[in-house]
C-alpha cells in the first residue's frame, strides 16, 4: 500500500472511452507499489467499464514496466 500522502497520486492518466453502447468506460493507468520498494517501475493499465449494477467491470490490458 503506498503512503497516504501518495493516494491521490496513483491514477495519472484516465481517457474517457466512447462507445456505441454509450455505456461509460475509461482507460486507467495507476503507479502500483511494494513492501520492499515503495514506488515500483510497474504501471498497471485496465479499462474500467460502468455494469449498471452498482459495480465496474474492471479489464488488465497492460502491465507496463518503465
Amino acid at each position: 500500500m503506498p503512503p497516504d500522502h501518495e493516494i491521490d497520486n496513483l491514477i495519472y492518466y484516465i481517457e474517457a472511452i466512447r462507445s456505441p453502447t454509450q455505456v461509460p468506460s475509461w482507460r486507467v493507468a495507476v503507479d502500483l507499489w511494494t513492501v520492499e520498494e515503495g514506488r515500483s517501475d510497474l504501471t498497471l493499465r485496465v479499462v474500467i467499464t460502468d455494469s449498471e449494477q452498482a459495480l465496474y467491470d474492471v479489464v488488465i490490458t497492460d502491465l507496463h514496466a518503465l
